[in-house]
């Protein structure tokens, strides 16, 4: 079975995002990989005063940034088993085999191709960078457009425990029927309800009008087609408790304002607008960016469930 991967750095949220890597590894029975990666620094400024060997004799040794990076993996890990360990945990199943690994390198490129065989692939919503305005870490940016499994991004701002609900983004498009297949095995898993979210807005210039005042009767039709759409997969999971709902509105503007910070909220890489050559839509983006709970980034096709 394909494992989950996570990468950490210094940075406080680790442990939470451990604790949800920890969360989704015992619900799946997925193996844990704990990444990480570092790489020497570079000095870019004037070395006309500094000779190649005391500069060189300054670095730490392969030897020694390894065992540094080994031991701040497994120490991030150990918090977070002593921290989420219990609270997030699924009664009945055996603990979570996990393991720790240092690597040197990019952290982006390096998560990517682990990403390749990954099952999940776990990270923060902010790196450890030195722009405290940016929303998310490069490192995150970076896998959010490349990562070939599904991705969790754990934002600083999301709540501990359980979560209270999946809420999937639905746009008949791949991607988002992928969405919706991680979604209900994410709600079977967790033992929470799932909503299903259609956003739609009818726009005649110069403002938007709501479908509800153009035709009472369309906003019904697209209820029952979502429900036909839903039902084909619903089949497969009886046990979660599931609810359809068709909003007016930006489809990104309604998943954000429809969610927060104890829920799970799933989307596709992709949807049925923008340019077909895009690796990440603008609903993604803007949901990895400013969901105040975790999102789960789902690719057409690859949502690896059960492998």
């Amino acid at each position: 079975m394909r494992e989950i991967v996570t990468g950490v750095d210094q940075t406080n949220p680790a442990e939470r995002v451990l604790g949800r890597a920890l969360a989704e590894a015992q619900s799946t029975g997925r193996a844990l990989r704990v990444l990480h990666v570092w790489s020497n620094p570079v000095w870019l400024g004037d070395m006309s005063a500094v000779s190649g060997m005391a500069y060189g004799s300054s670095l730490p040794s392969h030897e020694d940034s390894v065992r540094w990076a080994q031991d701040i993996a497994e120490e991030h890990l150990t918090k977070a088993r002593e921290q989420f360990g219990s609270s997030q945990s699924t009664s009945g199943r055996p603990a979570v085999q996990a393991t720790t690994e240092a690597r040197e390198g990019e952290p982006g490129h390096v998560l990517v191709n682990a990403s390749q065989e990954a099952g999940l692939l776990v990270v923060g919503g902010r790196g450890h960078g030195s722009l405290a305005s940016v929303l998310l870490g490069s490192t995150t940016g970076f896998v959010m457009h490349h990562a070939a499994c599904p991705l969790m991004i754990v934002p600083e701002t999301v709540s501990d425990g359980p979560f209270q609900r999946v809420i999937v983004g639905f746009d008949d498009s791949a991607c988002s029927r992928s969405a919706l297949r991680w979604g209900f095995d994410a709600a079977r898993r967790h033992g929470c309800p799932l909503t299903v979210l259609y956003a739609l807005r009818i726009t005649l210039a110069p403002a938007a009008i709501p479908v509800a005042l153009i035709s009472p009767e369309y906003k019904s039709e697209m209820h029952a087609w979502l429900d036909r759409e839903t039902g084909q997969i619903a089949a497969e999971f009886p046990e979660v408790a599931l609810t359809t709902t068709v909003h007016n509105g930006s489809p990104a503007g309604v998943l954000l304002e429809q969610s927060g910070p104890g829920d799970l909220l799933v989307v596709g890489s992709r949807g049925r607008g923008g340019f077909a050559g895009l690796l990440l839509g603008s609903v993604a983006a803007q949901c990895s960016q400013h969901a105040k709970g975790v999102v789960v980034v789902v690719r057409g096709g690859a949502e690896r469930l059960g492998d």
